[in-house]
């Protein structure tokens, strides 16, 4: 096809005479090309009449929105151009919520972030949520193929994961108690939860507090997983925000923490039975993550270095089994946290430790790859001979 064959014509053109040979992907992208952009809408704004006559009895409220667009572009100039997301073919959509967190303690700067984020996800979802209703005033030749579109994804089960979702709230004093309060925007996933049943959308969100949800969050969920070590301030919240009876307050303080057992979770879950709606039964259960799991899915900033260092300098060997035999909750933070309390309470100590923290952790792990490969036994007869030597060689 040579190029004077598309001479002339707008993105619209092309977008249509690409779709009826077949070319998907190019039919896709030249729609994206012929939405207008900001700029677009600021140049319309200030040059058609139409538009100026009918606004003109509004005394500069054209300039007005033109000068919002223009600081909008100056402060988000990634949003004013054409997107680049493509979710034609997704059938999965995640979001990863840990740039919000690196966003530090402002407030503004978390909301303005968020809403991003929105934006993504209402770009992302909507294929998922289309129905007939699209077809009116669509061109004749895209009917089949939306309706093909419709019949595909209105039918699939959706899921929404969002974790992390204490890094979407604010913190605010009430009552000379500092509680995390869902930022501005939190109302759209209200909104979801509220349509999820028609649209066939399962949300989850994992956070820290129960003060991190909304109303709506807490008295729509039809299941709720709280982990051990709830305790003091936060388990009244979590037992005046579920509604919780004495009975289920001990069976929740109760709980033991992830270990090589693996975890016990209280799970409150509503109650389908005719008379007895809203009403939420529960139950102990375990949750069997442990061992290898537990530090798969481990990507802490602290404890992920060791692991990839482990894996490099130790290929072959048992590293990650040696991970979960000295580290059996799946985290170091534990023995991290008790080597820090040994420098403070003792001068003398702190001088014995030679080695950094992180270190002896790193060291830990792998006399546990050396315990399994060669045994306890045998490790201590060298560690006794090295001692000798040292002690041999001072003297």
């Amino acid at each position: 096809t040579s190029d004077t064959e598309y001479v002339g014509k707008s993105y619209f053109d092309l977008r249509d005479e690409f779709f009826t040979r077949g070319c998907i992907e190019a039919a896709s992208l030249c729609h994206r090309l012929a939405m207008p952009t900001v700029e677009d809408h600021i140049n319309m704004l200030a040059t058609n009449q139409e538009i100026n006559d009918r606004f003109k009895i509004y005394e500069n409220s054209l300039q007005i929105i033109i000068h919002k667009l223009r600081v909008h572009i100056k402060e988000k100039p990634h949003l004013c151009e054409r997107t680049t997301l493509d979710f034609s073919q997704a059938k999965v959509i995640s979001f990863d919520l840990k740039p919000i967190a690196e966003a530090g303690t402002d407030n503004a700067a978390r909301i303005k972030l968020f809403t991003e984020y929105l934006l993504a996800m209402n770009i992302g979802m909507s294929k998922f949520f289309i129905n007939k209703s699209i077809l009116e005033g669509m061109p004749l030749i895209y009917h089949t193929y939306w309706k093909k579109q419709i019949t595909e994804y209105g039918q699939v089960d959706k899921c929404l994961n969002l974790d992390e979702w204490h890094t979407l709230t604010v913190k605010k004093m009430v009552d000379m108690e500092e509680v995390s309060v869902p930022v501005a925007g939190s109302q759209y996933i209200d909104w979801l939860i509220k349509q999820a049943p028609k649209w066939r959308l399962n949300i989850n969100m994992a956070s820290h507090s129960a003060a991190d949800f909304t109303s709506t969050m807490k008295d729509n969920a039809t299941n709720v997983f709280i982990y051990s070590g709830i305790k003091g301030s936060e388990l009244e919240r979590v037992k005046n925000s579920f509604s919780l009876n004495e009975t289920q307050v001990d069976a929740l303080s109760s709980l033991h923490s992830p270990d090589e057992r693996g975890s016990q979770m209280l799970w409150l879950y509503t109650v389908s039975v005719p008379r007895m709606k809203g009403v939420r039964g529960s139950a102990k259960v375990e949750y069997l993550c442990n061992g290898p799991m537990l530090w798969g899915l481990n990507t802490s900033a602290r404890d992920l270095p060791h692991k990839l260092r482990l894996e490099t300098e130790h290929s072959g060997k048992p590293w990650l089994k040696a991970l979960c035999h000295e580290f059996p909750s799946g985290s170091m933070s534990k023995y991290r946290e008790g080597l820090v309390e040994k420098l403070r309470e003792s001068s003398i100590e702190a001088e014995a430790l030679t080695k950094g923290i992180e270190e002896q952790l790193y060291d830990k792990a792998v006399r546990g790859i050396y315990t399994i490969q060669y045994g306890e036994e045998l490790l201590n007869d060298a560690r006794a001979v090295e001692d000798k030597i040292l002690a041999q060689s001072r003297g």
